[in-house]
């Protein structure tokens, strides 16, 4: 990188107030929330936006985090109000809408006990830990330790999603049928747009005629049923959800 580019002449900065950086680093977060933060501050700020669209994908190479801290990280921040989920993505080619919170006085920082559990394990220590399994012979061990180190690294992000979803969700890790699923719903929809799914069903369980839904196995089977109910809802634009 050349020297001048380090300089603010040539218009390289991002323009926010000092008292909320003064804030931001006083403020209680773990590192991933505050990379997090900055990044966003860089991507909306940084080019005169209030607002950008963001992938977990942009957000990974950013910070050099992966993708299940990325995930927790998310909504621990938003969770105390620092960032806000403008918009949940359409597609592919629309990433959700970021937008970092200036009004300090409004962050809830104080209760961290509301926040998402953190883990600093790796994806594939994350599939060892909470995967119980039984006696198993040799050959079946081998087995079935090869398909866990096929499955993708989304898998525990899925599964850990449905946290909020299912209160008994920990007997969901040593179940393979439930992993299974998940692999084929992050195959089929991609990753983040099964997150914008998923976090749409605390919003329609429990309603009236809306299908239940609480684990993959039964997203899976499901998913046409929650489309149908979801469409006949007045709200269904105001969700911002996109099923199909």
């Amino acid at each position: 990188m050349a020297h001048e580019d380090l300089q603010v002449e040539g218009g390289n900065y991002t323009r926010i107030v000092n008292r909320v950086i003064e804030e931001l680093v006083k403020t209680p977060l773990l590192g991933a929330e505050l990379a997090i933060s900055l990044f966003i501050i860089r991507k909306t700020y940084g080019f005169n936006k209030k607002e950008d669209e963001i992938s977990l994908t942009q957000f990974e190479k950013a910070t050099g985090r992966s993708r299940p801290t990325i995930v927790k990280a998310l909504k621990n921040l938003q969770l105390v109000k620092v960032i806000k989920l403008v918009k949940i993505g359409t597609s592919k080619k629309h990433s959700n809408l970021w937008a970092f919170n200036k009004y300090y006085e409004t962050w809830e920082v104080v209760n961290r006990r509301k926040l998402v559990k953190k883990s600093s394990s790796t994806s594939k220590e994350i599939i060892k830990k909470l995967v119980k399994r039984g006696k198993h012979t040799k050959d079946n061990i081998q087995k079935t330790t090869t398909k866990d180190t096929a499955q993708s690294a989304d898998v525990p992000v899925v599964i850990n999603l449905f946290k909020e979803v299912n209160p008994s969700y920990q007997r969901l890790f040593g179940s393979p049928p439930q992993r299974d699923a998940a692999e084929r719903l992050i195959k089929t929809h991609g990753i983040d747009k099964l997150t914008s799914m998923i976090n749409y069903l605390p919003k329609s369980n429990g309603t009236k005629y809306a299908p239940t839904i609480t684990t993959p196995v039964q997203f899976e089977q499901k998913l046409g049923e929650l489309i149908a109910w979801s469409q006949k809802q007045k709200d269904i634009k105001s969700a911002n959800v996109a099923f199909v």
